[in-house]
């Protein structure tokens, strides 16, 4: 049997190496896919949720000032500016809401801002007696219905907002996680 010539065997292995390159390079583009598409995830999905849920705390902390405000006015125009400030931070939060809607990418996720808009609801209804009561000048009726039905409602509000941003929260921890995995892979096998 004869030996390869010398010029065959460098050609060989220069294409085998050439061969092995070209393969490992497509691998770690594909794996810096993943990589992006990761990033992408946190970036348009996650952050933003956390952002659009923290909008809706504010909002709804923004709305209790502004009932509390029409119970504490002295006078017409302030309770006329409660009244305006209402329907802004009503409106705010209601916005809020579908604006993080949009983000959903859990079932878990749709059944808590289901029951947000649920309590939502019952929120406003109770506000709109609260209101009455207010602009009627029974200002003592008016407290007890923000304290002993609004506080309770906006709470509950307030803790399924914070289950949302723990959701969030868990799946950008997942994504990251992923991508860490999909890194540290990619650098043992290149």
């Amino acid at each position: 049997m004869s030996r390869p010539k010398i010029k065959t065997a460098l050609l060989a292995a220069f294409a085998t190496i050439g061969l092995l390159t070209v393969v490992l390079a497509g691998y770690a583009i594909e794996r810096m896919g993943v990589l992006n598409a990761n990033v992408k995830e946190v970036a348009t999905d996650w952050l933003p949720s956390i952002q659009y849920s923290k909008e809706m705390d504010t909002a709804l902390s923004d709305l209790r000032i502004a009932y509390r405000d029409h119970v504490l006015a002295i006078d017409d125009a302030t309770e006329a500016d409660a009244a305006k400030s209402v329907v802004t931070e009503k409106n705010r939060l209601i916005k809020a809401a579908a604006d993080y809607e949009t983000l959903i990418s859990e079932p878990s996720e749709r059944a808590v801002l289901k029951d947000i808009r649920d309590n939502i609801s019952a929120f406003e209804t109770s506000g709109r007696k609260m209101l009455d009561l207010s602009s009627q000048q029974e200002d003592e009726k008016a407290k007890l219905v923000l304290s002993n039905e609004m506080r309770p409602i906006s709470a509950k509000i307030a803790s399924l907002i914070d289950q949302i941003v723990e959701i969030n929260r868990i799946g950008a921890l997942k994504a990251y996680e992923h991508s860490q995995t999909t890194y540290s892979n990619t650098i043992k096998l290149t």
